[in-house]
């Protein structure tokens, strides 16, 4: 007899909400990273239930004898739960995306794609040293698998660990030793990819949800619930429950807390992420632990069945959101150097307004063909402009390029009315306008001494960076000449949108070279931004990707 047949489902509300908010959180961060930076948090949230529910079922099987026959019976069901949905969420998005993608964007992805159906995205990643919050590429549509796959690896050797721990006379203190080496391991290993990607390195999550399975159960044979629909256990005193219900709602609010809390600043996550995954770990599996015999004050039942249904339906809407979370419009990114810097950035920040993202440019050169110095090298971009709009039919075009060495922007702008550089950059907006709905034009950034030792000041580990700011009229001396004259030939121009950046780290007197909180150079070069400084203003550009 299948030993699943004889055990009943215990259903627990509080653990479909707690489902709830993970996926708002990973909705949030994948749809709105800026806003709901913390939203990745999500994942913790399912690996510690999923490790609950693991040790639920393995335990209550165990009570019937934990046999091959059984342990099989375990991954059959868990394939036949998983793998439909996954498998068809996949194919489904190869089909929609053999007829949207290029051909070598659909290569890339047919790469995800079988790493992917091998439950093994994260095992990719790991390899081939791809960074969760990175992006090699715009159409990560299968990126969200990875987490899949990890806990589908846990489910491999699950049966077998947790066997090992039900039969230890102290299963907390196995389960204390096996977590902390697991999250020490995720925090010393200095390869990002193994230590975000590698299910050794997470274990520690899953161990989490054992060890609130363990605590909310009384010694026993078969491990009985504290609480269950028959009372099988006397009730709390009232003074208990309300001690239980105001604890429990202190630590549902703190969880959702941290996961939707807006707005954190870059550096604060990168620095704090070991500490914040620890934090809302804990309180996921204190909050599964205390549920049985709590609940959250001034709930109404409209709230919680919402919130029970969406924690229903969440593993569905995980498969489905990265896929039909991406945004809808066809961006052409133009310039030189410049626009190749903030190429990376832009992925990062606009994912969820791009659609298809199209990069020309060239070194040096300016994309005005009769402004251009040396118009045989920059013949590519510029000449080829007018073609390649009529090509793709961007919804939105980027210009970014750096303007100082084109020698019609060298000279201060004096009489913008007639001035020969300001009445061709009219003609090329109003050509560029005839092809696209609208022109993003972001200011240009100021370069630094040739001779300037970016790198001296770090090393020497100096106190005060500071004092190696540019004074701001240098930085105009070089901006100022091509930027007025984009300014002056935009007021005529409805589609065209001028997006500054000086004030992300210019202030009335000078403009940083490094950022003295982080200790981070804002230029990789003298002439070029460091993604340092592009993230600081990348936010105002991306913004203004909508129609």
């Amino acid at each position: 007899m299948n030993v699943y047949n004889s055990l009943k489902r215990v259903f627990r509300t509080d653990i479909q909400c707690l489902r709830a908010l993970a996926i708002f959180g990973v909705l949030g961060f994948h749809l709105w990273p800026q806003v709901f930076p913390l939203g990745y948090l999500g994942v913790d949230i399912f690996f510690v239930i999923s490790g609950y529910l693991m040790t639920l079922i393995l335990s209550r099987v165990s009570t019937h004898g934990l046999t091959f026959t059984a342990i099989l019976d375990f991954y059959n069901r868990r394939a036949k739960r998983i793998l439909p949905p996954y498998v068809l969420t996949i194919f489904v998005t190869v089909l929609v995306c053999q007829f949207v993608l290029t051909r070598s964007d659909f290569v890339d992805f047919k790469e995800d794609a079988i790493w992917a159906l091998g439950i093994a995205t994260n095992v990719k990643d790991i390899i081939k040293k791809q960074q969760y919050f990175d992006s090699t590429h715009l159409y990560k549509f299968l990126l969200h698998t990875w987490s899949l796959g990890l806990e589908m690896q846990y489910y491999v050797f699950a049966p077998m660990l947790l066997r090992v721990i039900a039969v230890n006379p102290r299963p907390l203190l196995l389960i204390s030793v096996i977590s902390s080496i697991s999250w020490t391991a995720q925090c010393l290993i200095a390869d990002d990819t193994i230590s975000f990607g590698f299910v050794g390195c997470r274990l520690w999550q899953f161990m989490f949800g054992t060890a609130a399975f363990y605590i909310s159960q009384t010694p026993g044979n078969g491990y009985t619930f504290l609480v269950r629909e028959e009372l099988e256990v006397e009730k709390a005193t009232d003074k208990t429950w309300r001690w239980n219900t105001v604890t429990y709602t202190m630590i549902v609010f703190s969880l959702v807390s941290v996961v939707m809390f807006p707005f954190v600043n870059e550096t604060t996550i990168q620095y704090t992420s070991n500490g914040t995954r620890l934090f809302a770990t804990l309180l996921t599996g204190t909050a599964i632990a205390l549920g049985p015999n709590a609940m959250m004050f001034s709930v109404t039942t409209v709230v919680s069945n919402t919130l029970v249904y969406i924690g229903d339906i969440s593993y569905s809407v995980y498969l489905v959101h990265w896929p039909l979370g991406t945004g809808n419009l066809t961006v052409l990114l133009t310039g030189n150097s410049y626009a190749m810097r903030i190429y990376q950035s832009l992925l990062d920040f606009g994912k969820h307004k791009i659609k298809k993202l199209f990069v020309t440019s060239t070194n040096t050169c300016v994309i005005h063909k009769k402004l251009a110095d040396d118009k045989t090298y920059c013949r590519d971009v510029a000449e080829k402009l007018k073609l390649t709009l009529a090509e793709i039919i961007p919804d939105i075009v980027i210009v970014n390029q750096r303007m100082f060495e084109t020698t019609a922007f060298k000279i201060p702008l004096i009489d913008a009315e007639n001035d020969i550089a300001s009445e061709l950059l009219r003609k090329d907006w109003a050509m560029i306008s005839n092809y696209t709905k609208k022109i993003i034009i972001v200011e240009p950034a100021g370069g630094l001494p040739p001779e300037q030792d970016i790198l001296k000041p770090l090393r020497l580990n100096e106190a005060d960076l500071s004092v190696y700011a540019v004074p701001l009229e240098q930085y105009k001396a070089e901006v100022d000449p091509g930027w007025d004259r984009v300014l002056k030939s935009i007021n005529n121009c409805p589609k065209c949108k001028a997006v500054g950046i000086r004030d992300h780290f210019c202030d009335d007197k000078s403009c940083a070279v490094y950022d003295t909180e982080s200790r981070m150079s804002l230029y990789c070069d003298v002439n070029h931004h460091a993604p340092t400084a592009v993230k600081r203003y990348m936010p105002s550009i991306v913004r203004e990707i909508e129609l």
